[in-house]
């Protein structure tokens, strides 16, 4: 585990190597966030960095406007003073610097991304920008964050005085991080469930695209009864989200967290199945009544390596145990061998 943590100071040493040597981490931190982080964390709400033209690296030809969103992959340019760069990107929770503050972001630039991001970045892409913004209302981002300005309806500008070219919009309407719903929609596709989802029509506060209705679900209301629904969130970390849910009927619990192998979902202690959620997040069906959902990130391969870890350090461990018992034979038996010599 040393040598483990020695190589990643080494890695990040060598990365952030120039970044280091012109501003300091208190200084960063005394630079405030574009946003409210605190209020991100107590919503569970995403961030979302965008641009309104394709990226493209530099030198390699100008940029073209697109009809929706592309990630903001360039906030600002190094050329001049690293130490303004660095603070700028640090006020517009730029790469890696939400995690820091503990507030996710929609998609991501890690040098592996999940099929799920592809996916969504095409979409937001080439959707009409109204879509696109509404798209990630209902995935759970509540701020947009980019260089561009935007003329959606669904998007209320609320950039600080000193943001410079750096504007920050909040998603009017943004779905939050659980929630319920009485009405499911099944898709045959994921073309199909792309079209529903970024449809005007679409209503993401009472209903949900699935990939098939689960069985016994049924969408009639109890007559006379206004249904009610709510949801809480007791706790959430990277690997474990615990939730509380109300409901005058059965409904469907949306989690706007990524669909992902690996999450496991517990209905008041018991395992249930996961389904996958307008196209990239999870929902569970629930019934009438108070219950507790638990979902944890147990991948089997994840298991699998702990096994083989620990069944590797048995045998090394018992090698060493066999050689330290023989130690002292073979002492003994030099030792004997000296003295009738």
């Amino acid at each position: 585990m040393s040598i483990v943590w020695l190589l990643s100071a080494v890695d990040l040493a060598s990365v952030h190597r120039n970044l280091n040597l012109n501003v300091s981490v208190n200084e960063l931190y005394a630079a405030p966030p574009v946003v409210d982080v605190g209020a991100l964390r107590a919503a569970h709400q995403r961030i979302y960095h965008y641009q309104t033209h394709a990226a493209v690296s530099p030198g390699l030809g100008t940029s073209r406007a697109i009809a929706g969103l592309a990630p903001w992959q360039n906030p600002m340019s190094v050329h001049g003073d690293l130490r303004e760069f660095s603070t700028r990107a640090w006020r517009a929770l730029f790469l890696d610097v939400g995690m820091m503050y503990e507030v996710p972001a929609a998609g991501g630039f890690d040098g592996i991304e999940r099929r799920s991001n592809a996916v969504l970045e095409s979409m937001l892409a080439t959707l009409p920008r109204e879509a696109a913004v509404r798209l990630l209302g209902t995935l759970g981002v509540s701020h947009l964050i980019g260089p561009d300005a935007l003329d959606v309806p669904s998007a209320e500008a609320v950039s600080p005085a000193d943001s410079g070219d750096m504007r920050v919009y909040r998603i009017r309407d943004s779905r939050p991080f659980a929630y319920l719903v009485n009405r499911l929609k099944p898709a045959a596709s994921e073309l199909e469930v792309m079209n529903a989802v970024s449809a005007a029509g679409f209503a993401p506060e009472r209903e949900a695209m699935v990939e098939a209705i689960p069985p016994g679900w049924d969408e009639r209301r109890p007559s006379g009864d206004a249904d009610s629904r709510r949801v809480s969130v007791l706790a959430r970390d990277a690997a474990h989200v615990s939730l509380a849910t109300e409901s005058s009927a059965a409904a469907f619990l949306v989690v706007n967290e990524s669909y992902f192998p690996g999450w496991l979902a517990r209905l008041d202690g018991g395992p249930v199945s996961l389904m996958r959620t307008n196209l990239f997040v999870d929902g569970i069906p629930i019934p009438a009544g108070n219950h507790r959902v638990d979902l944890d990130y147990g991948p089997a391969t994840l298991r699998w390596g702990l096994l083989i870890s620990f069944f590797g350090a048995l045998v090394t461990l018992s090698l060493c145990v066999a050689g330290l018992t023989q130690l002292p034979a073979e002492l003994g038996n030099r030792w004997t061998s000296r003295r009738v010599g």
